[in-house]
């Protein structure tokens, strides 16, 4: 391996966007127990405010980071606004049902929780990367044999 290579080779990983989306995903766990913890203690915040204000304004972090930067994603910022909040929708649903789900066959809710996590975790990113924020403009309905298809995907 070259001097060149051994330089260039961690800087390709911190330019990949699952990088990113590792770093912005810990990065709004801090503005959430941050929120938590200033509201709680500098400002004497009930505890369910406290925790309210944390858990929106870590989302709030997280999709702008996640679109502007992770993504970099332009435009049309109404849709992917609605694709987060409904796939946030769906992975509390799959949350539940897998932390439920392991306690009843009895491998323990921390288990499950663990699990759910990483699992989602990763499927996030993909549902991110090719959906949420994905194609800025609206996909081309094209014409197959007077019906129409499938958009194409846009490079």
């Amino acid at each position: 391996m070259s001097a060149m290579e051994i330089i260039t080779r961690p800087l390709a990983v911190v330019r990949h966007s699952a990088f990113r989306y590792v770093l912005v995903g810990g990065l709004s766990f801090l503005v959430d127990f941050g929120l938590i913890v200033s509201l709680r203690e500098l400002a004497d915040a009930p505890l369910w405010l406290a925790t309210s204000a944390g858990f929106w304004g870590s989302l709030a972090f997280n999709f702008s980071m996640q679109r502007l930067v992770t993504f970099q994603s332009r435009g049309r910022w109404h849709i992917h606004l609605a694709r987060y909040v409904f796939l946030l929708g769906i992975n509390y649903v799959a949350t539940v049902l897998l932390v439920l789900s392991a306690e009843a066959v009895g491998v323990g809710y921390a288990f499950g929780k663990l699990g759910s996590t990483g699992l989602l975790g990763v499927s996030t990113y993909f549902a991110y990367r090719y959906w949420v924020f994905h194609a800025d403009s609206p996909p081309r309905m094209q014409r197959a044999g007077g019906l129409r298809a499938l958009p194409q995907e846009q490079s």
